[in-house]
């Protein structure tokens, strides 16, 4: 378990156990903490503006300068960061840069990556009440939301794109090729606000 806080310091710990490690480096709090999916290196990404990759050995990797960022994720040998653009690094080269999202006009609040027939797909929301999806880090659609996205999450199996507002709201999508069909809006009942939504199995 990666946890990220805002005393500005990263800790792995077991399931079950005390710490394992603490990896200090940030200035600000820690916005996101992720686990590459070969469980190869830890990333995380602060108010500080730094974008930091490790090993498991708490071996830095590479360090990167970027805006405050709210969300990112790792893509195969990449991590995708969202801030007020969408910027791609390549991490076995240190942090070179291998792409720029651009479309987006407000700041990125969500990011969601999934695979179908070794082709990557991610879905990016923002505060321009808008989703974007992309493949292979080029834009294949946009659809308006009725708010911000909170969370935004990606089937790319079965086509289909799934998004918590800050309504209250779930909106969902299908699509096909570039373009997308909206399923009737779901409203989440009761005193608490809906952070997250994903598909069960």
């Amino acid at each position: 378990v990666v946890t990220g806080s805002s005393d500005k310091t990263v800790r792995l710990h077991p399931i079950e156990g005390s710490l394992l490690r603490k990896s200090v480096g940030h200035t600000e709090a820690v916005n996101w903490v992720g686990i590459s999916l070969e469980k190869q290196w830890i990333g995380s990404v602060g108010n500080d503006g730094l974008l930091r990759i490790w090993n498991f050995q708490s071996e830095l990797i590479c360090e990167i300068n970027e805006d405050p960022a709210s969300c990112a994720l790792f893509a195969g040998d990449h991590v995708v960061v969202g801030s007020g653009s969408i910027r791609v690094w390549d991490i076995p080269t240190g942090g070179q840069g291998v792409a720029n999202l651009e479309g987006h006009t407000g700041a990125i609040t969500t990011l969601y990556c999934n695979s179908n027939n070794s082709r990557d797909y991610i879905a990016s929301g923002s505060k321009d009440k808008t989703i974007r999806l992309w493949e292979q880090y080029k834009q294949v659609t946009v659809v308006k939301t009725r708010s911000p996205p909170l969370s935004v999450c990606l089937d790319a199996v079965n086509s289909s794109i799934l998004a918590a507002l800050t309504t209250g709201q779930v909106q969902t999508w299908s699509f096909s090729g570039d373009s997308l069909r909206e399923v009737a809006p779901t409203t989440v009942s009761g005193p608490c606000t809906c952070l997250f939504a994903t598909f069960s199995k």
